[in-house]
């Protein structure tokens, strides 16, 4: 294994960053507008009830792993890269789910630029020698 010297958070790294604090208001704003609506779950269509239920979940799920990628992110733990895979991942699940409930037009404006973004993020965290670099511990 190579050895790298240990770097600061720098470059595209804090581009991410600020872009994981931007998911994570969005999603803790989504999450806290979205809760009211469980108090009519009984009067949603079972389609839509479904589609919610499936809503909620990722959103929820997102929040957590935004928040827990968020410190793991500011600690360098080695653990960083494959988190942040994992986390895209889970972002492109929810936009090809997007696929099913939206029409396609949102699917080609929307979702499908932020699916080749989260597609390039995973590309330079497994690629760059800088995120080698920065996450050592």
């Amino acid at each position: 294994m190579e050895e790298y010297p240990n770097k600061p958070i720098g470059g595209l790294l804090v581009l991410y960053y600020i872009i994981l604090i931007c998911s994570l208001a969005f999603y803790g704003r989504e999450l806290f507008r979205s809760i009211p609506s469980i108090r009519y779950l009984n009067k949603i269509q079972e389609f839509d009830h479904f589609f919610f239920i499936i809503f909620f979940a990722f959103l929820v799920t997102k929040f957590v792993a935004a928040m827990i990628l968020f410190f793991i992110f500011m600690q360098r733990k080695s653990s960083t890269p494959k988190l942040v895979t994992i986390y895209e991942g889970l972002c492109i699940a929810n936009r090809l789910v997007t696929l099913l409930t939206m029409p396609l037009k949102f699917f080609l404006v929307i979702s499908l630029p932020i699916i080749a973004i989260s597609i390039t993020v995973v590309i330079y965290f497994k690629k760059s020698k800088r995120v080698k670099q920065t996450f050592l511990h």
